[in-house]
Order: C-alpha cells, then structure tokens, then sequence
C-alpha cells in the first residue's frame, strides 16, 4: 500500500509546528473583497445648488499588513476605463485643432492643447503598465512555485522555505519577486 507524504509544517526557527501555516493560506486569509451599493443625499450637486440624490455601487480590496508582505508578486495599478476616455480626448482634441485654433476658438484651442498634453503623459504611461504587467506575468510561475512551497510561523513571525531556511516577511517577499525577475520592483 503506497504511503502518503504529508508536508511537515514545522518551523525551522523554533522547531513547533503548533502555529504553523502555509504562506498561500496566511495570504488568502488576510485579504476581503469588498462590494456594494450606496443611496444618499448630496448637498450642493453639480450646479452648487440645491440638493441632489445620489445612488452607485463599489468595488475594492482590503489586504491586511502581513498578507501585502508575503504577497507573490506585486499590485499592478491599471488605469482601467480612463485610458480609453484620455486616448478618445486627446485624439478627438487633435482631429480639431487645427480648425479652431485659425477660427479663433480660444476655449476649444485650450481643450485641445490639454488633450494632446495628457496623450503626451498618459500614453507613456499606460505603455510601462503594459511592459511592468507583461514582466510579473512572465516570471510568476518561477515566482509561484518557491512562494507556495513555503510555510509562516506565528510563534517567530518568520517565512520557512522547503530547504529549512528562515526569512523573514520582507526578506522572503524579495527573494519570491527575485526568482520571477521583477524584484526592482519590490519597495
């Protein structure tokens, strides 16, 4: 009959196993998603009068200290819809610059010169979004691999790897981000 071969979880630091956990479940258990629905009333409104009744919904994440210090790769900040709304902006602003600016249209020549401004800003830096997202998706499964294996001690407050090497949180997360090559980007 084959035996089983359970992963021992006991701390290479104090040698207990009795506040032991494995570093995918510690980071699991520190992070909620939050999400809902708001109503309520605002004052002033978009005219700066009066009152007006709001409603809309939300959408976020919450991560607790310890969890955002294992984490097995880093936060990726996307600029989601805005990027679509800039890019729509500046081009429509430079499709009309030319006209109004010799007919005279001093606002529209501001809005347009503010759209070619925030496409000079804005495309540079959806390109590094893209460049950074496309660097942690190519060495997340090195990364994954020595990340998952390892086990947190409560009782120490340390990271023990399958070779009985103690790390601590922020010690283990930059040899994690190093193995998949994006550790330049660790705080």
């Amino acid at each position: 009959m084959a035996r089983s071969r359970l992963r021992s979880f006991a701390c290479a630091g104090c040698g207990k196993d009795d506040q032991s956990q494995a570093v995918p479940a510690l980071f699991d258990a520190g992070r909620s998603w939050l999400s809902g629905t708001f109503e309520g009333v605002s004052v002033g409104g978009v005219s700066g009068f009066g009152m007006t009744r709001e409603r809309g919904s939300f959408q976020g994440a919450e991560s607790s200290a310890l969890s955002a210090a294992i984490a097995p790769g880093p936060v990726i900040v996307t600029a989601g819809g805005l990027t679509r709304d800039y890019l729509m902006l500046a081009l429509g602003s430079c499709l009309l610059l030319s006209p109004l600016v010799i007919s005279g249209g001093a606002i529209m020549a501001f809005i347009s010169v503010f759209g070619l401004v925030m496409l000079g800003v804005y495309v540079p830096a959806t390109a590094r979004e893209a460049r950074t997202r496309a660097l942690v998706l190519r060495g997340y499964p090195e990364a994954f691999e020595v990340w998952s294996s390892a086990t947190y001690c409560h009782r120490c407050g340390a990271v023990t790897l399958a070779e009985d090497e103690v790390l601590y949180p922020a010690e283990f997360q930059r040899l994690v981000w190093g193995t998949g090559g994006y550790g330049h980007l660790h705080k």
